[in-house]
């Protein structure tokens, strides 16, 4: 079984070492870590990573533009103190995967990682609620064309199931659906499962 690998960027040592902690302690194997955005693309490790932990105020580069310049080679989760509405929309339109804030539970952060290592996303419970209203405050564009099977597929990924659940809930594979999914990405014009549910939302799918 493959370990999931976790990238730290945070620009405080010991809240790194924090999460090192918590998720060495799950099986999770640290690919690296970063004090900075620079240093995050700089030192990426060769080998990869599956999850990037990624703070978003740091001195230099800040993390939405770290993100941004990381989002095609691993997913991202940000971990900040941060509530801000503007940061959270910067993160997910920077490509983010997930937005956990720091006063997460050390099972919420490993769930967090697991889920978004393998497609899924993650948001904060306090986040929700943002992302739902300024859905429902938003004027309603008209959303690109979908199959039926594509407006299944959104529905289920906005609930945010994986693409294993997914494939069982509709009797095909996970590859299939890894289709689906990418062919919604691209009407949406979006990259992540995060921005795709917030983009069906705002279009009543959800």
């Amino acid at each position: 079984m493959t370990t999931t690998r976790a990238y730290l960027v945070d620009d405080h040592a010991l809240f790194r070492k924090g999460l090192a902690d918590v998720l060495t302690q799950a099986g999770i194997t640290i690919a690296g870590e970063a004090a900075s955005g620079e240093e995050a693309l700089a030192a990426f490790p060769e080998d990869g990573a599956d999850v990037v932990l990624m703070d978003l105020h740091m001195p230099g580069m800040g993390g939405a533009e770290a993100t941004r310049k990381l989002a095609d080679r691993a997913a991202v989760l940000v971990l900040t103190v941060s509530e801000n509405d503007e940061d959270l929309i910067t993160a997910i339109h920077a490509g983010a995967a997930g937005y956990l804030l720091k006063n997460a539970t050390p099972t919420a952060l490993v769930d967090a990682v697991t889920n978004v290592a393998n497609g899924g996303g993650a948001l904060s419970p306090e986040i929700t609620p943002k992302i739902l209203e300024a859905a429902r405050t938003a004027p309603a564009p008209e959303g690109p064309a979908l199959s039926a099977r594509e407006r299944e597929i959104v529905t289920m990924l906005s609930q945010g199931l994986s693409n294993r659940q997914i494939a069982e809930r509709l009797g095909i594979s996970t590859h299939t659906v890894k289709t689906y999914i990418d062919r919604v990405f691209e009407k949406y014009g979006v990259r992540t499962r995060a921005a795709v549910a917030a983009a069906a939302r705002s279009h009543g799918l959800t």
